[in-house]
C-alpha cells in the first residue's frame, strides 16, 4: 500500500494547484523526487519531522512496490514464453481440414481419422450443413477431404494422417495417450465396417463425398 505517502503529499499537491500545475499524470520517479523534497526540508516544527517520516516510508513503499511489479512481469513474460503460442479453445467456426490442422498441431502426432473425429467433435467443432454429426460420418468426410490438401496432409497409415511439414519428424517423439478405447458404431455403419468403407474410398478417386 502506498497510502503512507498522501499526507506528506497533500501540501505539496494543494501548493502546486494553487500555482495551477496539473497532478494528474505523474510517474513513480516524480513521485520519488518530490518526496525527496520534502524529506529534504528544514525540520523546524514537530510537523515538519513527522512529514518527513511518512516521506521516508512513502519512498520505501515505493521501492517495494517497484521491486514487486517488476519481478510479476518478469515472471508474467517468462510463463508466457515457456506456454508458447496460445491454444484455441474451440474448433466452432471452422473448416472441417482447418479444424483437422488444428487437432493434429495441437497433439504432434499422426492420428486415425476416429480419432481425428472424436477430437474435432469434442472441441467444439460443428457441421455448418447437417445439425447433427457422427463420428463414424465424419471420421468418413476427414478420410475424403484430407487428400484433398497434400500440401498440409500426408497419409503416414491406412487412414491415418499427419502435417506435410512434418514429414517422417512428427513434433511428439512417442505417441500420446490414446484418445478413444473401441470404436462404437452409431447403427448407420457397423465398427468393423468402418475401415473396410474408408480404404475404399481411397481406393475409389471418383467417390465424391457431400462436404459437412
Amino acid at each position: 500500500m502506498l497510502a503512507t505517502y498522501l499526507k506528506a503529499w497533500k501540501k505539496d499537491m494543494e501548493d502546486r494547484s494553487m500555482r495551477g500545475e496539473s497532478e494528474l499524470d505523474i510517474s513513480i520517479g516524480e513521485l520519488k523526487r518530490r518526496l525527496e523534497e520534502i524529506l529534504a526540508r528544514p525540520k523546524v516544527t514537530r510537523r515538519d519531522a513527522e512529514q518527513a517520516v511518512e516521506a521516508a516510508q512513502a519512498i520505501a513503499d515505493l521501492m517495494r512496490a517497484e521491486e514487486r511489479a517488476l519481478r510479476l512481469v518478469a515472471d508474467g513474460e517468462g510463463a508466457a514464453h515457456s506456454a508458447g503460442p496460445v491454444q484455441r479453445r474451440s474448433l466452432a467456426g471452422l473448416t472441417l481440414h482447418a479444424a483437422a490442422e488444428h487437432v493434429l498441431r495441437k497433439y504432434g502426432w499422426p492420428m486415425h481419422v476416429k480419432e481425428l473425429a472424436l477430437t474435432i467433435l469434442s472441441e467444439g467443432w460443428t457441421s455448418p450443413r447437417a445439425r447433427e454429426t457422427t463420428i463414424p460420418r465424419l471420421a468418413l468426410q476427414l478420410a475424403s477431404r484430407l487428400p484433398r490438401y497434400p500440401e498440409r496432409f500426408r497419409r503416414t497409415a491406412p487412414n491415418t494422417f499427419s502435417l506435410t511439414e512434418w514429414g517422417d519428424n512428427p513434433p511428439r517423439t512417442q505417441r500420446p495417450k490414446p484418445l478413444i478405447g473401441i470404436f462404437a458404431s452409431d447403427g448407420t455403419h457397423a465398427a468393423r465396417d468402418i475401415d473396410q468403407e474408408l480404404e475404399t474410398i481411397f481406393e475409389d478417386e471418383r467417390n465424391q463425398w457431400r462436404s459437412y
